[in-house]
């Protein structure tokens, strides 16, 4: 098998927009290795800040969290723009999402990181067709990943990451 080269990303919003993000995790493999990890909370652009009861009891981060933090523009420029050199791959799980985050990020800030994006799902669904599910709790479990914090933007990212490692999908 070829050494893979990837990042593995994932997103928590605030509320239904897309450009609402809160979270984001990622997770860098380089030769088929996980070799770093990023994780930052994300004050939204002023219009998406609603804090959303749904969003917040899935991944428990409160407003006041958020607000504090630094834009995703401030966050790209000051640590993403090199952190991401090189890389063009992105891997997500249910990457649909996480991909229009990223697009309504980088659409609202004029970012220009053009990716190609891989879905865990997807190959999950190719691969293990019998789960009951294909959740990523679900796939963890099955494969034997350990995944502390369901729904924090970090742990799901690296949880995404072993699942692209360990099944052929990119």
């Amino acid at each position: 098998m070829d050494k893979l080269n990837f990042i593995a990303i994932d997103f928590e919003t605030a509320n239904n927009f897309r450009a609402s993000a809160c979270q984001v995790g990622l997770v860098k493999v380089m030769n088929s290795e996980i070799v770093d990890t990023f994780s930052s909370l994300i004050c939204p652009p002023e219009e998406y800040q609603k804090l959303n009861y749904w969003n917040w009891k899935v991944h428990g981060i409160d407003a006041e969290d958020y607000l504090s933090a630094k834009s995703w523009l401030e966050i790209y420029e000051e640590h993403l723009a090199d952190w991401l050199f090189g890389f063009d791959i992105m891997v997500a799980h249910n990457a649909p999402f996480d991909k229009g985050v990223w697009n309504a990020l980088n659409d609202y800030y004029a970012i220009n990181h053009k990716t190609q994006w891989h879905c865990t799902v997807k190959g999950v669904r190719r691969h293990l067709p019998n789960l009951p599910n294909h959740k990523l709790p679900t796939v963890a479990a099955h494969l034997g990943i350990e995944q502390l914090h369901h729904h924090d933007a970090t742990d799901d990212a690296l949880v995404c990451a072993h699942i692209a490692l360990m099944l052929p999908m990119l």
